[in-house]
This record gives C-alpha cells, structure tokens and sequence, in this order.
C-alpha cells in the first residue's frame, strides 16, 4: 500500500517503460501483454476506488488485442482480452475471446458459463427474464458458473423463470436434463414447482 500520489508516479515510469519495450521489440508478443496486463490492472484500482475505469479498459483490449495477433495460440491473451471486455459492457465480445480461449485452453468453458451467467443476472435485474433465462441456458451448456463471479444460480434461476415467469415449460425440462445429465443436483424446491406447474414428471 502506497499513496496515491506515489502509485501515479512509479506507474508513469513503468508506462514509460513498457512503451519503449514496444518500440524496441515490436513483435514480440509478451511485450504487448504485460503492458496490457498494466492497464487492465490500474483500471481495476479505479473501480474499486469507484472511479472510472474505461479509459484504461480500453487501452488493455487494445494491447491484449495485439498480443492475441501476433500469438493467435496465446490463450492466456485471450483471457485477459475477454475480462477487459467484460469490464467495459461489451459482453459479446467477451463471449468471442473467450470462445477463442476454449479452442486453445479447456479453462475458457469456465469463463464462458460465467459470462453468460453476468449476462443473464444482467437482464434479470432489468426485468428481462426471457433474455435473462436464454442466457442462464446458455450459461450451464458450458458447465458449473463461479458462485463468486455471478451473483445468481443460473441453473436454479432459469428453471425458475421458465416455470412461473414465462410458462416455457419444455424449456425448463430441457435445462433438468442438461443438468442431470452433467451429474448436477436440481435444487429440490425448483424442481418440485417444475413438476407441479407442468403437470410432468420428468
């Protein structure tokens, strides 16, 4: 923990660093990455500091960028590309690094369920539950979503939303038995509604 007067200070220098490493070694990838990761990095101490952050977002997609085209198998860059998208609103794009990711690293399912479901818990908040169900559906195609990056079950949400919001019963189903499928437990009370307002059983 420095001041904030200091942390401006020695980050002035390193930018100054990292840009004369992209003058001196314009191909290399990793150069590229690194100040990116810089980037990414300061915009997120403004959000915590709730400020905004875009400005620096902005400058990280653009370096993750170049890192991803001049290294198309770094999918670490692509990582990085899809949260600073992410961090800006611009989810489809996040969905389309991160799609890029899954091609190259298994870890890019785990970023996927989770976008979807910001997604879904997105629309949710706004009243927009068929939007929001697609996507929770969307969300558990790729497997469980991290508790701790999307604030609602998308599992357990988009049976919800199906049942008693949109009566898409079929629909419903379908995510039951995706999920039973993929050895994941329904939670009892939303399959139970399920069952009673469908008039099914399975």
């Amino acid at each position: 923990m420095i001041p904030g007067d200091e942390y401006d200070r020695q980050f002035d220098l390193g930018m100054k660093d990292h840009d004369q490493a992209a003058v001196l070694d314009p191909s290399n990838p990793e150069v590229f990455f690194n100040r990116g990761a810089a980037f990414y990095d300061r915009g997120s101490l403004d959000l915590r500091e709730n400020k905004n952050g875009k400005k620096w977002f902005d400058a990280a997609v653009a370096d993750f960028t170049t890192a991803t085209q001049k290294d198309p198998k770094n999918s670490l860059a692509f990582d990085r590309l899809g949260l600073a998208y992410e961090e800006n609103n611009e989810a489809d794009k996040a969905i389309e690094a991160y799609t890029h990711e899954m091609a190259l690293d298994s870890f890019g399912k785990r970023r996927l369920a989770d976008a979807y479901c910001n997604i879904g818990f997105k629309h949710q908040q706004q009243n927009e539950l068929p939007a929001a169900a697609a996507a929770y559906r969307q969300s558990i195609e790729f497997g469980p979503a991290d508790d701790k990056s999307c604030p609602y079950d998308p599992l357990a949400n988009g049976i919800a939303i199906y049942t008693t919001e949109t009566h898409e019963y079929e629909k419903a189903w379908d995510m039951v038995h995706r999920a039973l499928k993929a050895g994941r437990l329904v939670p009892p009370d939303v399959l139970a509604r399920l069952v009673k307002d469908s008039g099914r059983v399975n």
